[in-house]
């Protein structure tokens, strides 16, 4: 699992899996420091889909299935 700080105090997790041609990876952003509106643009919920991608963004985490 990776960690890193982001600026404004933001903390993002990644983890990463790969079945076969299959990468999964899942993204999550820490919501402290989102202010007193919950950080304007952060809250998203919905699907991106692209080539050989697919994005699931579900708030403060999204899940990324890509195929090699």
């Amino acid at each position: 699992m990776k960690e890193k700080k982001i600026k404004g105090g933001k903390l993002i997790l990644r983890k990463e899996f790969k079945i076969k041609r299959l990468e999964i990876t899942i993204d999550y952003k820490s919501s402290d420091g989102w202010g007193r509106f919950g950080g304007g643009w952060n809250w998203v919920v919905g699907f991106q889909a692209g080539g050989h991608s697919l994005i699931l963004n579900l708030l403060i985490f999204s899940i990324t299935f890509y195929i090699l």
